[in-house]
């Protein structure tokens, strides 16, 4: 099976990485991120929160390793 995690990103796109995010978190994974669970989402791949969103949006692996890490956060493990 395959899924197409592009057609999971919001529209429109968030501007930031980390509002995209959060974003995420809400409409996929049903929850609300901390913003400081956030930063650490994105320093742990080397990006900013404050980054422009195509830094994630455009390479396919950038969009699977950013819903990898929704999925694992223990408030989404915990639902």
């Amino acid at each position: 099976m395959t899924v197409d995690l592009t057609a999971r990103l919001p529209t429109p796109s968030p501007s930031t990485c980390g509002e995209l995010i959060a974003s995420v978190a809400r409409s996929v994974g049903n929850f609300e991120m901390p913003t400081a669970d956030i930063s650490e989402v994105c320093a742990a791949v080397g990006i900013s929160p404050s980054d422009a969103a195509s830094v994630i949006t455009s390479r396919p692996a950038n969009v699977s390793q950013m819903f990898g890490l929704v999925f694992c956060h223990p408030l989404h493990q915990r639902r």
